[in-house]
């Protein structure tokens, strides 16, 4: 479970602050990933959310080139972890087409019916 750290809204810049900001947000990336594999897509949302107020304090600083190679490979996980969250959305998003497809067929034959037997 994600345990977000409560902070305003500024510049990380301490080498610790910094190497925490990273490590939470590979907290968030993956709480995001575990939210979309149990389907608890509003929390998923939440957690997205948040992480781009956090990237967005994270990077309002310039990485220094020490840090450079760690966040380099954060970001790949990220991206990877990302990617496969949007395959799930995707694959739920199918199966939720699939279903008001079928709600629109059965709709239509109810029409077709009653149309035909309220002619006869």
């Amino acid at each position: 479970m994600i345990h977000a750290v409560a902070r305003s809204a500024h510049a990380v810049t301490d080498g610790q602050e910094r190497r925490d900001a990273l490590g939470e947000l590979l907290e968030l990336t993956s709480a995001m990933l575990e939210a979309a594999l149990s389907g608890e897509w509003e929390r998923l949302v939440a957690l997205e959310a948040t992480r781009q107020e956090r990237i967005h304090e994270f990077f309002s600083t310039p990485p220094g080139q020490e840090e450079a190679a760690e966040i380099a490979r954060a970001i790949r996980v990220i991206l990877d972890t990302d990617r496969q969250v949007m395959r799930l959305g995707s694959e739920r998003m199918e199966w939720l087409g699939d279903r008001l497809r079928g709600v629109r067929k059965g709709r239509a034959a109810t029409s077709a019916y009653r149309a035909a037997t309220a002619g006869g």
